[in-house]
């Protein structure tokens, strides 16, 4: 069995886990999913990218490569 699966076996014996009751549904709500995904956009591991990555999709950079020809 992976580490993984036996981490979450761990858990769930121990008592680590979260049982939210989410109403009458047993699918993620719409809300829950746009919350989720906002919580990892704004992490701080994606969140440092996003200007790095608009100056890629622009082609633009944002300081001037020492060596550029210039147009």
């Amino acid at each position: 069995m992976a580490a993984c699966c036996l981490i979450a076996v761990w858990a769930q014996r121990n008592g680590f886990f979260l049982d939210l009751p989410l109403g009458a549904g047993v699918t993620p709500t719409y809300f829950l999913a746009v919350l989720a995904g906002l919580i990892s956009f704004l992490s701080p591991c994606v969140l440092p990218l996003v200007p790095a990555y608009v100056g890629y999709l622009s082609g633009h950079a944002f300081t001037p490569v020492k060596g550029a020809e210039t147009a």
